[in-house]
């Protein structure tokens, strides 16, 4: 009899340990491309990165939430306004306003920006929890949780500014809804952000400078014989 007890209570606690949690039926695809790499600016840090969703179901899942946490704790939630103002619909319509709602068959990208106190240590590891919704009323809300993403932890390098003297705008800084920040390229059958583009890929020649005219309200170039314009300088860096 004792001999049969120990026996149940070792399968219940196999059984509790494997069944605990039961896994997510949510029919959307999650891929992080890339490890994010903190960016120091303005005394802060910031982690940079994105989240592609696809949905697998005919049904149209809705993002309700996201929230980001890390050991030290929560770092970020997302919901409602707040949380459509960060996706894009690659493929949409012209004015498809799909929110944060992704149809069957589509892909959706969440362009994050995790800001951290720039006193604090960067976090190893970021987990995040995904919930979403049908667009029925009865339905309740179901999550994918412990969606982990190690942080690169190497450092960003840093470029020395490239240009000396006055009179330069620095346009496209750091920002989250820039059109650089979530523009997606497709180049042989592979996406990449634009933003990422190598020098050497671009059609500017390496180590020049192209100018090009523009509004005097925009900014200037040094030099009493100069004319408003943009430049782009192209380096042969790296990257």
């Amino acid at each position: 009899m004792k001999f049969a007890f120990c026996f149940t209570l070792a399968i219940l606690t196999v059984c509790s340990f494997g069944w605990g949690q039961p896994p997510s039926d949510v029919p959307v695809d999650i891929e992080i491309p890339f490890p994010p790499i903190a960016v120091k600016a303005h005394g802060q840090l910031h982690l940079l990165y994105e989240l592609h969703l696809t949905n697998f179901h005919p049904q149209t899942q809705v993002l309700a939430r996201v929230e980001v946490d890390a050991e030290t704790g929560k770092l970020a939630q997302y919901t409602g306004e707040a949380l459509s103002s960060l996706m894009a619909h690659p493929g949409a319509g012209p004015g498809a306003k799909l929110n944060a709602a992704i149809p069957g068959g589509t892909r959706a990208v969440v362009f994050l920006d995790v800001v951290l106190d720039g006193r604090v240590a960067v976090p190893k590891e970021l987990l995040h929890e995904l919930c979403f919704r049908t667009e029925s009323a009865t339905e309740r809300e179901k999550c994918i949780d412990h969606v982990q993403l190690p942080v690169n932890l190497v450092g960003a390098t840093l470029l020395a500014a490239p240009l000396r003297g006055t009179g330069w705008v620095a346009l496209n800084g750091l920002s989250n809804n820039s059109s650089h920040r979530r523009t997606l390229v497709v180049v042989n059958g592979r996406f990449h952000f634009s933003h990422s583009k190598k020098p050497s890929d671009s059609n500017f020649p390496r180590n020049s400078v192209t100018c090009f005219g523009v509004s005097p309200e925009l900014g200037r170039r040094a030099g009493p014989t100069s004319t408003p314009s943009i430049c782009i300088v192209a380096l042969a860096a790296a990257m």
